[in-house]
This record gives C-alpha cells, structure tokens and sequence, in this order.
C-alpha cells in the first residue's frame, strides 16, 4: 500500500503549473510573440479550444502555454516546458508570474452558522 499525504482541503494545493500575468493593453498576438520570444513556447488562445478543458490540457502537457484574454493570463506547464521564472519576469509586458493553485470548495452545514457571526 502506498502512503500518500492526506491533503488538507482547506489549503490551496499547488498543481506544478505556473500563471503568467499580462498588462492590460497586451493583445493576443503580443503576449504571444512575448511567450516566444522569452520562453520559446508556443501559446494558444483558449477561445480556439470551444470550451473543451481537455484539449487545453493536453495542449499544456506537449508544453504549449494557453492564454485567457478576459483575465490576460498565460497557464504554462514547467514540468513540460522548462521556463525562466526571470526571465519572464524581465519581460515589459508581464506583470507577475506565480503557481496556480487547486481550490477545493467545503460544505458548510447551516448548523455550524451562527446569525451575524458566521461559523461557530
């Protein structure tokens, strides 16, 4: 039998993955040629995926990198696309680059809520 951590669901868990945080007035092409130019990754617009997260992540294990134009964010996988933390960083166009993290939502019993003071 395999000991695994247990995972504490009220932390954020890391997934190895890395967000790439763009100005505003980044367009796709830019942020593109930005990705290419620092990394040497190539990025898709998650708009060509019509909505299937499958493609998106098998597009994010070749090592490609996916781009959200509504919250002007790149996910790039660095397990399969070494990346210069820094070296993006660098990059005029980025603003921040971090780990995504899992969020795993809990249920809250209406018991456990006390009026005006939230969870007991």
């Amino acid at each position: 039998m395999i000991n695994q951590p247990k995972i504490d669901p009220s932390r954020p868990q890391p997934t190895g993955r890395r967000l790439v945080f763009f100005r505003p007035q980044m367009d796709f092409a830019a942020v593109k040629g930005a990705l290419q130019r620092t990394v040497g990754i190539n990025t898709l617009d998650s708009r060509e995926f019509n909505g299937s997260t499958g493609e998106m992540a098998e597009t994010l294990s070749r090592g490609g990198a996916v781009y959200i134009e509504r919250f002007r964010v790149a996910a790039i996988d660095p397990t399969e696309s070494p990346i210069s933390t820094a070296a993006l960083q660098a990059e005029d166009s980025v603003i921040q680059v971090r780990p995504e993290f899992y969020l795993f939502a809990s249920v809250i019993c209406s018991n456990d809520i006390q009026p005006g003071r939230g969870r007991a």
